[in-house]
């Protein structure tokens, strides 16, 4: 059973695998995927292999229709 949200805060020293982790959730039922890079203050949503997001800190993250009504600017997440 995979989870409709997963959400990954990558450090500098942790970004081996995280494509894989990816690759690995979605085709499981997760429906959102959110990989946010402390280091580049930034954060990549996967919805599907072939729909993906670049965020920037000026962005808002939010959990579209997996999570109604959640919804974080980026830049809170970095202070």
């Amino acid at each position: 059973m995979a989870p409709d949200l997963v959400v990954e805060v990558v450090s500098s020293d942790d970004r081996h695998g995280i494509s894989d982790k990816v690759k690995d959730w979605l085709p499981t039922g997760t429906r959102l995927v959110g990989v946010i890079m402390v280091d580049a203050r930034s954060a990549t949503v996967y919805r599907s292999p072939d729909d993906v997001s670049e965020l920037s800190e000026s962005d808002t993250f939010n959990g579209e229709d997996v999570v109604p009504g959640f919804a974080r600017e980026l830049r809170e997440l970095f202070n």
